[in-house]
């Protein structure tokens, strides 16, 4: 039903007929407080499946030792 090919989502003549907009004198950049905002995050944080793969191996240790612990004892 919406089954949209990326492929072919423009012509291969739109694409070689585009004009694109000229370069600006200016070079572009951010304003301070943008600038201010991202220098507050941390460049070593782990995302939430880095987390996530962490604690699923610390589980399956404790689980395993704990497994250990019955069968030897």
């Amino acid at each position: 039903m919406n089954e949209i090919d990326p492929a072919r989502r423009f012509s291969m003549d739109a694409v070689r007929n585009y004009d694109a907009p000229a370069e600006s004198e200016k070079p572009g950049g951010i304003n301070d407080v943008a600038r201010q905002v991202a220098s507050q995050y941390r460049r070593d944080t782990m995302s939430p499946i880095m987390v996530s793969g962490v604690l699923r191996m610390v589980e399956f240790a404790l689980l395993f030792l704990s497994g250990l612990g019955v069968y030897f004892y």
